[in-house]
Protein backbone atom coordinates (compact mmCIF):
# COMPACT_ATOMS: atom_id res chain seq x y z
CA UNK A 1 0.00 0.00 0.00
CA UNK A 2 1.22 3.55 -0.35
CA UNK A 3 1.30 6.24 1.88
CA UNK A 4 0.20 9.55 0.21
CA UNK A 5 1.25 12.67 1.87
CA UNK A 6 -1.22 15.70 1.93
CA UNK A 7 -0.21 18.58 0.50
CA UNK A 8 -0.12 21.44 2.75
CA UNK A 9 -2.71 24.17 1.71
CA UNK A 10 -3.26 27.45 2.96
CA UNK A 11 -6.76 27.36 1.19
CA UNK A 12 -7.70 24.87 3.77
CA UNK A 13 -5.96 25.88 6.10
CA UNK A 14 -7.52 29.18 6.06
CA UNK A 15 -10.96 27.57 5.69
CA UNK A 16 -10.33 25.85 9.50
CA UNK A 17 -8.49 28.22 11.13
CA UNK A 18 -8.74 31.93 9.13
CA UNK A 19 -11.00 33.24 11.41
CA UNK A 20 -9.36 32.26 14.49
CA UNK A 21 -6.27 33.35 13.02
CA UNK A 22 -7.68 36.79 12.16
CA UNK A 23 -9.18 37.03 15.39
CA UNK A 24 -5.80 36.78 17.29
CA UNK A 25 -3.86 39.60 14.86
CA UNK A 26 -7.05 42.07 15.44
CA UNK A 27 -6.60 41.20 18.98
CA UNK A 28 -2.57 42.05 19.12
CA UNK A 29 -3.21 44.88 16.68
CA UNK A 30 -5.07 46.28 18.64
CA UNK A 31 -3.53 46.02 21.67
CA UNK A 32 -0.45 47.11 20.27
CA UNK A 33 -1.77 50.50 19.52
CA UNK A 34 -4.25 51.49 22.11
CA UNK A 35 -2.17 50.92 25.87
CA UNK A 36 -6.28 51.27 27.61
CA UNK A 37 -7.31 47.49 25.14
CA UNK A 38 -5.86 45.27 27.53
CA UNK A 39 -7.38 46.78 30.79
CA UNK A 40 -9.85 44.92 32.90
CA UNK A 41 -12.20 48.06 32.20
CA UNK A 42 -12.12 47.69 28.79
CA UNK A 43 -12.80 43.71 28.52
CA UNK A 44 -15.36 43.98 31.24
CA UNK A 45 -17.18 46.37 29.10
CA UNK A 46 -16.79 44.77 25.82
CA UNK A 47 -18.31 41.96 27.36
CA UNK A 48 -21.32 43.67 28.84
CA UNK A 49 -21.78 44.77 25.16
CA UNK A 50 -22.33 41.54 23.44
CA UNK A 51 -24.79 39.82 26.15
CA UNK A 52 -27.74 41.08 24.00
CA UNK A 53 -26.34 40.24 20.48
CA UNK A 54 -24.88 36.35 21.89
CA UNK A 55 -28.65 35.87 23.67
CA UNK A 56 -30.28 36.59 20.03
CA UNK A 57 -27.84 34.70 18.14
CA UNK A 58 -28.38 31.71 20.59
CA UNK A 59 -31.98 31.98 19.78
CA UNK A 60 -31.28 32.49 16.36
CA UNK A 61 -28.94 29.28 15.81
CA UNK A 62 -32.48 27.21 17.76
CA UNK A 63 -34.05 28.71 14.66
CA UNK A 64 -31.92 27.79 12.37
CA UNK A 65 -31.37 24.03 13.59
CA UNK A 66 -34.91 23.95 13.53
CA UNK A 67 -34.76 24.19 9.76
CA UNK A 68 -36.27 27.42 9.70
CA UNK A 69 -34.74 30.53 7.90
CA UNK A 70 -37.31 33.31 9.66
CA UNK A 71 -34.74 35.55 11.89
CA UNK A 72 -36.73 38.19 11.53
CA UNK A 73 -37.21 39.31 15.09
CA UNK A 74 -34.47 41.72 14.78
CA UNK A 75 -37.12 44.44 13.46
CA UNK A 76 -39.20 43.30 16.12
CA UNK A 77 -36.43 43.92 18.44
CA UNK A 78 -36.28 47.56 17.23
CA UNK A 79 -39.86 48.24 17.43
CA UNK A 80 -40.45 47.05 20.90
CA UNK A 81 -36.78 49.08 21.88
CA UNK A 82 -38.34 52.36 20.05
CA UNK A 83 -41.77 52.42 21.70
CA UNK A 84 -40.10 51.36 24.87
CA UNK A 85 -38.26 54.47 24.65
CA UNK A 86 -41.04 56.37 23.60
CA UNK A 87 -43.39 55.34 26.69
CA UNK A 88 -40.64 56.48 28.80
CA UNK A 89 -39.98 59.63 26.92
CA UNK A 90 -43.57 60.52 27.56
CA UNK A 91 -44.35 58.92 31.32
CA UNK A 92 -40.95 59.59 32.56
CA UNK A 93 -41.48 56.09 34.35
CA UNK A 94 -39.45 53.25 34.41
CA UNK A 95 -41.89 50.11 35.14
CA UNK A 96 -44.72 51.56 32.84
CA UNK A 97 -42.01 51.38 29.71
CA UNK A 98 -40.98 48.08 30.91
CA UNK A 99 -44.60 46.72 31.33
CA UNK A 100 -45.13 48.80 27.85
CA UNK A 101 -42.13 47.17 26.31
CA UNK A 102 -43.43 43.86 27.47
CA UNK A 103 -46.80 44.77 25.96
CA UNK A 104 -45.56 45.44 22.49
CA UNK A 105 -43.09 42.24 22.33
CA UNK A 106 -45.97 40.07 22.68
CA UNK A 107 -48.49 42.63 20.16
CA UNK A 108 -45.31 42.44 17.19
CA UNK A 109 -44.79 38.96 18.03
CA UNK A 110 -48.14 37.62 17.65
CA UNK A 111 -48.80 39.40 14.63
CA UNK A 112 -45.69 38.48 13.39
CA UNK A 113 -46.52 35.13 14.08
CA UNK A 114 -49.88 34.97 12.45
CA UNK A 115 -48.62 36.79 8.82
CA UNK A 116 -45.55 34.18 9.10
CA UNK A 117 -48.18 31.42 9.34
CA UNK A 118 -51.44 32.60 7.25
CA UNK A 119 -48.77 33.20 4.31
CA UNK A 120 -46.53 30.26 4.82
CA UNK A 121 -43.44 32.88 4.52
CA UNK A 122 -40.33 31.25 5.75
Amino acid sequence: MSETKKQFSIAQFYSKFGMFFILIVLFIVASVVSPNFLTQTNLTNVLRQITVVTILACGCSFVIISGNINIGYDGILVCVGCGSAMVYAATQNLFIAVVAGIAFGVIFGIGYGVFVTTFKIP
